[in-house]
Formats: structure tokens, C-alpha cells, sequence
């Protein structure tokens, strides 16, 4: 990555930002605040928490709707087993397993489960890919993951000068280097007092890696 192709687009990212989070933004942050703040996995309700940590005022399209969506399955699984259930996010979200594999193994859960609770012969869509994993990580832990979109990544990573970029099934290199750019984008004042103001009431606050997925979108925006 070059330090001063980074620095060219956090002073694009400052200047959009300088008029207020646009409205995708502001879904973004406002929907992981509120994930942030129901989430709880010892709560005994969990299909209430989970119902209540995927939920937005005007609209619910970052997990796909209330409809056909992962949180729709979800909620189905959690009426199955909502033990499992529990066990399935604590294992996504131990610090010390290998992240690849945590994803992977989620995602192979949600397949388990999808066979469990089909009709005879028809396999139900769990709908969960790395994207919507990215998007439980991102929510829970916004001081560690970003979400993922790989067109946006990709294309962001090259137009700062990333070397090899990782393909669409890298999600450990993804994490990795957005935790890097993190860094780097937390280091400039201007960018931090302006996110400081926007999410100040917000649940959680700049040091969300949500800004680096605002800083991949503008460049592929762009």
C-alpha cells in the first residue's frame, strides 16, 4: 500500500464527510450501534436479542430484509435450537481460532442447520456467505473486523497500490489489511474530529472499523 495514494482518498473521504454521513452511511453506523447495543449471547431470549440486534427504523436491507433473509433463518434455527445457536456465535467470535476457519465453520452450521429444518425434499437457502458472516463479526466486534464487500475491496486495494490483492476467499488477508488502514486513518486528526462529531450519538464511536469500509466504498465510488 502507498502511504500518499491513502492520503489522497482520506482527504476525498474528509471532504464527503465534511456534509454529514450519506444516507448509506448513516444506515451502516446507526444498524451497528444498534447491533452493539442488544448484543448479548447470555441473554436467555436469544431469538429476541438477535430480533432486536437486527433491526433499523427504515430499513433492514444490510441482512437482506425481514423476509427470505439470513436474519429470517436466523430466527428460524433459533426456534430449532437456540443452544446451538449460541454455540455457533461464541465459536465465530473466539479471539484465538483461526478466522478463515471460524467463517467457514459458521457457514457450514447455518448448512447443517438449513438441512435440519427443510421440508422433505427441499433444502432451504441459509443465504449466508462471507459477506454476511463479515457482517455479524463487524457488528459484534467493530473494533476488530470490517465488513466485507470484495468488488469494493478490490477495487479499493489497487487504487492504493496493494500489491497481490487477495482474492474474493482472502478474508484473512481482508481483515488484516483493514486493521492496517484503520491505523493509518486514525492517525489523521482532521478525519478523527469529524467521525468523532457524526457518531457522537452513536453506541459506538470511531475507532469502529466501519470507517474503512466508508473509506472502500468511496473509492470504488469514485
Amino acid at each position: 500500500m502507498k502511504l500518499d495514494l491513502i492520503n489522497k482518498y482520506i482527504v476525498l473521504l474528509k471532504k464527503e464527510l465534511s456534509y454529514g454521513f450519506t444516507p448509506d452511511q448513516k444506515l451502516r453506523w446507526e444498524c451497528q450501534s444498534n447491533f452493539v447495543q442488544h448484543w448479548d449471547l447470555d441473554r436467555l431470549d436469544v431469538k429476541s436479542m438477535l430480533d432486536a440486534c437486527l433491526k433499523h427504523p427504515q430499513s433492514g436491507r444490510l441482512w437482506g430484509g425481514e423476509k427470505e433473509s439470513i436474519k429470517e433463518f436466523l430466527l428460524k434455527i433459533t426456534d430449532r435450537d437456540k443452544e446451538f445457536v449460541r454455540v455457533m456465535f461464541r465459536d465465530l467470535l473466539h479471539p484465538e481460532k483461526d478466522i478463515l476457519l471460524r467463517v467457514d465453520r459458521f457457514i457450514n452450521y447455518c448448512e447443517q442447520m438449513a438441512a435440519l429444518i427443510s421440508p422433505p425434499g427441499i433444502t432451504l437457502d441459509h443465504k449466508h456467505d462471507y459477506r454476511s458472516v463479515s457482517l455479524y463479526l463487524a457488528f459484534a466486534l467493530p473494533n476488530e473486523y470490517c465488513l466485507f464487500n470484495y468488488r469494493s475491496f478490490a477495487i479499493a486495494a489497487e487504487s492504493i497500490g496493494l500489491r497481490d490483492v487477495p482474492p474474493e476467499f482472502g478474508i484473512t488477508r481482508f481483515f488484516k489489511i483493514s486493521k492496517s488502514l484503520h491505523k493509518v486513518m486514525s492517525r489523521d486528526e482532521g478525519l478523527m474530529k469529524i467521525y468523532d462529531e457524526l457518531t457522537k450519538d452513536l453506541v459506538q464511536d470511531a475507532s469502529s472499523l466501519m470507517m474503512v469500509y466508508d473509506f472502500y466504498h468511496l473509492i470504488s465510488r469514485a
